[in-house]
């Protein structure tokens, strides 16, 4: 493994993010982190076992508040390093929480393939474990180097080197853990084999070979009397088995019997039953039809009510109708009275305008010609700026104007033309329905006496044959239609000829076709008349649309006139065109001043005439005057035509509501007339149906009727009678059978029985004897083999626990744990030893045990070297041997498959070490590093700082930051 970058925040003394790069300090194989004592040194080490394992070794335990500066509020560590060739960063975040901290974040992602590994904590952990081979005591051990253990373990005594041996190798597990394991499994062994002997000396001590084998004969005894009990149960079996049938068959038939009398109690009912079933079926079809005529008859009775009451709305409707025809004809006159006294004023307005304005015009001519002789510059021009083309364009407009006002007259008669034609169609068709509904009243009429007739017709020709029959009987001669020879009372002639009969359903067919082809005729001419009708409504409705264009022809030239004429009337605008026209022409009116004051005079009198006719208070035909009739003559003609439209607007909603009730009243006459007919249909198929039932009206044929599901249930009821009998009777033949062809009776059978009983109870007396004893003997049989099984696991047991207080006493003696000790310590010495040749050179090497160990100094001939004659530098090197072969020991551990770990940290341990012996430790490292190994120094040594070619330097914390760190060369 080896570290590229580590990125901390908020751990012990780094209260702020601090990054150190790796990748550069380790770039040359060998660097060393300097500062002084407490400035964070450890703490990057810290943070790389936090980020792998979620653990520091200073504390121990997993909880990370004391770790957590306590100016932060978050611990963050992300160390990124490369294994095996492949890039990995380890990722973990704590928050403060409370008097705790709790982790948040927890990712280890491969940062070459850019994927996540894991991301939950305890899942981050066993990925790294998995990877790096290593749990975190194993890697604390093998990664930072405890050569400060091991210089100590130098000096020590002998039983002290055990304990630090101990320590070491993580032996504790094996210490005081594993003696109380095995005191507890002592305990249990011997627990169990008290136990064990409890239930031997105890309730196991009455099972013997002897009573087992006493047991058994019984039991062999209880065997054979079972089986003598079974041979005489089958030889009584049979004969007991063919007694049982015997007195089950007569059982049976008694069953049967009585089952028979109640059917037979049974059959006047079931025969009811037949009777009601087979009248229900011959009612079946005619009450369907039955149904049938009844539902036609509520039909025909409701739609009957619904023509009546639309009868009477119609009545209602032709009545406002007529009304608001009349209503039109009386404002009518009234209008047309009114509107030729208008026409007549209009005129006479329109020439005393004329005059008035001319009048007007040359006086005020005069005036401006004598003002345009006296200024000349003052000329004033025609109203609106016009000239004489625009002036003739007015006029123009205004005769088209009044061209479509004639036309909108003319549509106007011809729309109250076809609305007259219209009402004329519709009295037309409410004479044709009625003098239908009477002919449809007379045909049903004519229809029943023809029936009545034709009835009492047939009657009559029975009456004829019977009577011509009973003439021609004779005393003691059979009758040929009843055979009977006596002749009391024989029938006599109908009183009514049958001629007579004949003529009058000739003529009431006669008639009956009559009224047919009339309301033929009738149809045809209603036809013709809604036709009429329909093309009147269509008439109207072009007369409405044509009217509708000439408002819009009329409203069309109104907005071509120039703005100051667009609300006047066609005359008045007509002539203040003219009364401009003159304006231009005012320079020649001057000569007619007078002829003009003649014609005032005259207009005078015309306005007078105008004023009687409206009501004005006015006296002189002023301009103002003259204004105010005209005005008060176009409301008088708006006024006029409102009325009109208004008249129009009500005979036409009553129009549109009798044509309405007419289109109703035809359906439902429609609908009448089937209803009828289905009616009759239906009435002619119940009596041919009656005819040929059993059944004198209706009202028994309703009363024998049932609906199907009681049919279907008096048709099981008689069929599972039937059948019931027919298998009772079945049953009783065959039982009688079998009875009579057995030998034994039925008091034979009794004794026959009662004896093989006695033999089955003993047989099953004996049978649960043996049961019971040979429960008893298998019993006895399990618990001897318990109790050989228990003898057995006691003599077992008693070696565990033997084994187990030897084991213990040998543990509380730890003489495993110093066994451990010396084992891993061979072996850690052994690599040591080539360890230590190799970095001295091959002058030493080391030998002996955990108690007595020595140096070899193969340069002064093989001589063995007493520790404590060791110089510091000579004694660092031993230990640094031990400690790597103790690093070497734990990554053989992991197996193959793993990548080396290639880095180590050596924590301190220089403080010791002279110039020259520092100058012999750090060629030692130096050898190291040309050997592939990565090696970090951590010390608060300066002098070791020129030894080493890169370096982490550590600031310590002061009160305006945390602990810093700096990567130089």
């Amino acid at each position: 493994m080896i570290p590229i970058e580590l990125e901390i925040g908020g751990l012990h003394s780094y209260r702020d993010t601090v990054t150190v790069d790796f990748d550069e300090a380790v770039e040359d194989g060998l660097f060393g982190i300097f500062g002084p004592t407490g400035s964070g040194k450890s703490t990057l080490l810290d943070a790389m076992t936090l980020a792998l394992y979620d653990r520091v070794d200073r504390l121990g335990g997993r909880e990370k508040t004391p770790m957590m500066n306590v100016d932060a509020d978050e611990l963050t560590v992300t160390y990124t390093f490369e294994l095996g060739g492949t890039t990995y960063q380890a990722h973990r975040r704590w928050v403060r929480s409370g008097d705790g901290a709790q982790q948040r974040d927890a990712e280890l992602r491969n940062l070459d393939r850019q994927e996540t590994i894991a991301s939950q904590a305890r899942e981050m952990t066993a990925a790294v474990e998995q990877r790096l081979g290593m749990d975190f005591e194993q890697f604390t051990r093998a990664v930072f180097l405890p050569q400060g253990k091991f210089a100590r373990f130098l000096d020590d005594n002998p039983k002290k080197r055990l304990e630090l041996l101990e320590e070491i190798f993580g032996l504790d597990r094996y210490g005081d853990q594993l003696r109380q394991r095995a005191r507890d499994k002592r305990e249990q062994l011997q627990q169990e084999h008290d136990r064990i002997q409890g239930s031997l000396e105890g309730e196991m001590s009455e099972v013997t070979e002897d009573a087992v084998e006493t047991l058994a004969q019984r039991t062999g005894e209880a065997k054979q009397t079972i089986e003598d009990l079974t041979e005489r149960e089958r030889a009584l079996a049979e004969d007991a088995q063919r007694a049982r049938k015997l007195l089950d068959t007569l059982e049976d038939l008694e069953q049967a019997r009585d089952q028979r009398a109640q059917l037979a109690e049974r059959a006047d009912d079931i025969e009811t039953k037949r009777k009601r079933l087979a009248r229900a079926e011959d009612a079946h079809d005619p009450y369907r039809t039955l149904q049938d005529l009844e539902d036609a008859r509520d039909k025909l009775a409701g739609t009957r009510s619904q023509l009546e009451a639309l009868e009477a709305d119609r009545e209602d409707a032709q009545t406002q109708l007529e009304e608001a025809c009349q209503a039109r004809e009386d404002g009518s006159d009234e209008l047309d009275t009114r509107e030729a006294e208008l026409d007549e004023a209009r005129t006479r307005l329109e020439a005393l305008a004329t005059d008035a304005d001319r009048l007007d015009d040359l006086r005020e001519d005069r005036r401006r010609a004598q003002r345009t002789l006296d200024e000349l510059d003052e000329a004033t021009p025609p109203p609106e700026s016009l000239d004489e083309d625009d002036l003739q364009a007015a006029l123009d407009t205004i005769q088209a104007g009044q061209r479509a006002g004639d036309r909108r007259a003319r549509h106007e008669r011809d729309r109250r033309d076809a609305l007259e034609a219209r009402g004329e169609a519709r009295c037309e068709l409410a004479e044709i329905d009625e003098t239908t509904d009477e002919l449809a009243a007379e045909a049903d009429e004519v229809a029943e006496e023809l029936a009545e007739a034709e009835q009492t017709l047939e009657d009559a020709r029975v009456q004829d044959r019977a009577a011509v029959l009973g003439a021609h009987l004779a005393e003691d001669q059979p009758c040929p239609v009843c055979g009977c020879e006596e002749h009391p009372d024989p029938v006599e002639e109908p009183e009514t000829p049958i001629a007579d009969l004949e003529d009058r359903c000739q003529q009431l067919t006669d008639r009956s076709e009559e009224i047919d082809r009339e309301r033929t005729r009738l149809t045809e001419r209603r036809q013709q008349a809604a036709d009429r009708l329909a093309q009147a409504r269509e008439d109207a409705r072009q007369a409405r649309q044509a009217l509708a264009q000439a408002r819009e022809q009329v409203d069309d030239q109104r907005q071509r006139l120039p703005e100051a004429l667009a609300e006047e009337p066609w005359k008045r605008a007509r002539e203040t065109v003219k009364a401009w026209r003159s304006g231009l022409e005012a320079q020649a009116a001057e000569a007619t001043i007078e002829e003009i004051g003649e014609s005032l005079e005259t207009a005078r009198a015309r306005f007078a005439l105008v004023r009687d006719v409206l009501d004005l208070d006015a006296r002189e035909p002023t301009e103002d005057n003259l204004e105010v009739a005209r005005e008060e003559l176009e409301q008088a003609v708006a006024s006029l035509e409102e009325g009109r439209e208004q008249l129009d607007a009500q005979v036409e909603e009553a129009e549109d509501a009798v044509d309405e009730i007419e289109d109703e009243l035809g359906q439902v006459r429609g609908r009448c007339s089937t209803l009828a007919e289905q009616t009759q249909t239906l009435e002619e198929r119940l009596a041919e149906q009656l005819a040929d039932t059993p059944f004198e009206d209706a009202d028994e044929l309703a009363g024998a009727h049932k609906p199907a599901a009681v049919r279907h249930r008096l048709e099981d009821e008689i069929e599972s009678f039937e059948e019931k009998r027919r298998q009772v009777q079945a049953t009783i033949d065959q039982l009688e059978d079998r009875a009579d062809g057995t030998d034994l009776d039925a008091e034979d059978a009794d004794d026959l029985i009662d004896e093989h009983e006695q033999v089955e109870a003993q047989l099953g007396q004996a049978r649960e004897h043996h049961g019971k004893l040979s429960e008893r003997l298998e019993t006895q049989r399990k618990r001897l083999e318990r109790k050989r099984e228990l003898t057995e696991q006691l003599d077992a047991t008693e070696e565990k626990l033997t084994r187990a207080q030897r084991l213990t006493h040998l543990l509380g003696a730890r003489r495993f744990i110093e066994y451990l000790a010396r084992s891993r310590f061979d072996t850690v010495l052994e690599q040591a030893s080539q360890r230590l040749a190799q970095i001295s050179g091959g002058q030493y090497r080391l030998e002996g045990t955990p108690s007595d160990i020595h140096v070899v100094d193969l340069m002064a001939g093989g001589e063995d070297r007493d520790l404590r004659t060791l110089s510091g530098g000579e004694t660092f090197m031993v230990s640094l041997s031990l400690a790597l072969a103790l690093s070497d020991a734990i990554q053989h551990q992991r197996g193959g498959g793993y990548p080396p770990i290639e880095f180590f940290f050596l924590d301190e341990g220089f403080g010791s070490l002279d110039g020259d012996r520092l100058d012999q430790v750090m060629r030692m490292l130096h050898e190291l590093v040309d050997q592939d190994v990565r090696v970090g120094l951590i010390t608060h040594v300066e002098e070791a700082q020129r030894y080493v070619p890169r370096k982490v330097l550590v600031e310590e914390a002061t009160e305006e930051h945390g602990s810093s760190v700096t990567v130089t060369t």
